[in-house]
């Protein structure tokens, strides 16, 4: 197996490679680098896998970030999510003083006391919107 991709690398300086050869050479090797070539050089299906791959490994690490107790990392993963682990998630964002997590959690669930939370932990549409609603003070 590595000889043939040796043989299929050293033909690619050798010969001018197409989308297709970077695309296939992405499936041969796993490494997103060449589905990212592709696509640059026009082939719709590699920037697809190239944003997948993305999206895996990148919903992996706000997953991590959020198990780690970061606010902001709660709030991005949960963006991942659906339901109830979403609204899990984005409670756990507010509990750790993310004013993005508390805004969301409000938006979903219309509960005023996530509005005065993002409002206090320094989001300024939300304290726009408490100062605009006397029933929210």
């Amino acid at each position: 197996m590595r000889i043939k991709l040796l043989i299929f690398l050293l033909s690619s300086v050798l010969f001018a490679m197409s989308a297709k050869d970077y695309y296939d050479l992405g499936f041969k090797t796993g490494n997103n680098k060449y589905f990212i070539i592709s696509c640059n050089m026009g082939m719709g299906i590699s920037c697809t896998v190239a944003g997948d791959n993305l999206i895996k490994k990148g919903e992996k690490f706000l997953n991590k970030a959020c198990r780690m107790n970061d606010g902001l990392g709660c709030f991005l993963y949960a963006k991942c999510l659906e339901g109830d682990e979403k609204l899990k998630i984005l409670k756990k964002s507010c509990r750790l003083k993310n004013m993005y997590g508390c805004f969301d959690l409000f938006n979903i669930t219309k509960n005023k006391a996530y509005l005065k939370k993002a409002c206090n932990f320094g989001l300024k549409r939300a304290c726009v919107e408490v100062k605009n609603n006397k029933d929210i003070r």
